[in-house]
């Protein structure tokens, strides 16, 4: 909650920073596993980590690494 008495506009940074900690993608900054799945796909894939990480959420894991090319995910 924004704090009026001192000009804050803004949410307090401790409530930012819990908001950030539960963040959908919060884990991708610190998961390795994650971002080595993603660059060996894009590698396979001929792409780049970005491109496979919004295919990956919208057809998951097991399609992603399934196809053989990135036309096999539209």
């Amino acid at each position: 909650m924004a704090n009026q008495l001192s000009g804050q506009t803004g949410p307090s940074p401790r409530e930012y920073a819990n908001h950030m900690r539960r963040a959908p993608y919060a884990r991708l900054r610190h998961s390795q596993q994650q971002l080595a799945f993603l660059a060996a796909q894009a590698t396979r894939l001929s792409s780049t980590s970005a491109i496979i990480f919004t295919k990956l959420e919208t057809y998951g894991a097991a399609r992603v690494k399934a196809a053989t090319n990135l036309s096999q995910l539209p």
